[in-house]
């Protein structure tokens, strides 16, 4: 027996993925793990950042990338992780295609400005040491 959404696909794949419905156990577990991994994300990042920035030992370079890199995971938490909870909450895809397209954009450009754009600190384990 072909489900309506089966057949829907064969004529109109690139329309029908985005409105696949997701199934009730499925989506109560993604819902679940995607807010707890949300809120994991925000706060520990955040942890990361704020002790980086207030603890004036921890300002080393190696600790400077690692916030960058916490950085880095903040903001594809707070833009791309909340749009994969939302289509749990509702079931599927609601948002088009142009902002799946932009989710792509943003979650690719953050990694890739992370990782070719390091920390320029000029001299940093001689800042503060008196030297």
């Amino acid at each position: 027996m072909i489900r309506y959404w089966d057949a829907h696909r064969t004529h109109h794949s690139h329309l029908s993925i985005m409105h696949d419905p997701i199934l009730y156990r499925l989506r109560v577990a993604g819902a679940t793990i995607g807010t707890l991994c949300l809120l994991a994300g925000v706060l520990g990042n955040s942890l990361v950042l704020l002790s980086v920035w207030c603890y004036r030992p921890l300002r080393r370079v190696v600790n400077l990338f690692v916030a960058s890199l916490a950085a880095c995971d903040l903001v594809q938490t707070l833009t791309i992780r909340v749009l994969h909870v939302q289509t749990y909450f509702v079931g599927y895809w609601t948002l088009g295609s142009r902002t799946c397209a932009y989710a792509l954009l943003v979650s690719n450009v953050v990694i890739l400005t992370t990782f070719t754009c390091p920390p320029q600190i000029p001299a940093p384990l001689r800042h503060g040491s008196g030297t």
